[in-house]
């Protein structure tokens, strides 16, 4: 890793400028290889350089490995509370689904048949499953005899007296 930390340093580096500054990448990265080799022309800055530039190389390599091994942990931790997705909508969504775009109320084996038709890789419910769903489930309205929609039945507007 401390290898090819100067060279991995370097490109960084020039991404960042070449995104702040908006030249092009080649520009800045010859814009630093020259200031380099003029900097870098003296032995004394050289030396200086290896004492002192190669160990804060390895400080940031370690700093990047670990911070790496730390995210992997933390990957992992997730995976195992993340929930898996359910199969399949259960039946009052599926009853949802079906009555929500329907312009009028329909008997409870008018929305198997739409069920059966809109969802054709689950199994089909019974109409006994169907009714009891309807009648249980609180977004569900029947506004004629045995016919159900989808939604609330709202009452009659009545005029506020002034």
């Amino acid at each position: 890793m401390v290898a090819v930390a100067p060279g991995w340093a370097a490109v960084e580096l020039i991404k960042f400028l070449w995104r702040r500054t908006g030249n092009s990448p080649w520009l800045v990265g010859a814009v630093i290889a020259g200031e380099a080799i003029v900097v870098l022309r003296k032995p004394e800055r050289r030396r200086a350089l290896g004492k002192y530039g190669m160990p804060m190389l390895q400080v940031l390599a370690e700093m990047l490995e670990e911070a790496r091994v730390q995210e992997q942990r933390g990957l992992a931790g997730l995976r195992e509370v993340i929930l898996p997705a359910p199969a399949g909508p259960t039946l009052r969504q599926r009853l949802t689904i079906v009555l929500a775009r329907q312009e009028e109320p329909l008997l409870a084996r008018e929305v198997q048949d739409l069920v059966e038709a809109r969802f054709p890789g689950q199994p089909v419910p019974t109409l006994t499953k169907i009714r009891t769903a309807l009648s249980e489930g609180t977004e569900f309205v029947q506004p004629a005899r045995y016919r159900w929609q989808f939604g609330r039945q709202a009452g009659p507007w009545r005029r506020s007296r002034e």
